[in-house]
């Protein structure tokens, strides 16, 4: 059986903010970041690509309101989400019962 190593993501650092951070001052930095991050800015870098889903990833958790309430309280209690559990795939298969 494999084992998945996964690292712990703060979406606060992600987009550069501090997590006290405004919905505008998120927003403005989520805007910021995409833009020069964008596939369509960078064809040809791939890190560039990866750091553009993470950083969505974390906009569209701290952007909610309810989400970004539930990110708080388990970042508070030390579980924080896992890269890939949030991450958005362009293909999702569903995982394996144990």
């Amino acid at each position: 059986m494999k084992t998945r190593q996964f690292e712990a993501v703060d979406y606060y650092a992600e987009l550069g903010v501090e997590p006290d951070a405004s919905p505008a001052q998120i927003a403005s930095s989520y805007r910021s970041l995409a833009k020069a991050l964008h596939p369509d800015a960078r064809p040809n870098d791939a890190a560039a690509a990866d750091r553009f889903t993470r950083v969505t990833v974390a906009y569209r958790v701290l952007a909610d309101v309810e989400r970004r309430r539930d990110y708080d309280e388990r970042r508070a209690h030390g579980l924080v989400p896992v890269a890939a559990a949030e991450r958005p795939t362009a293909t999702t298969v569903p995982a394996s019962p144990p």
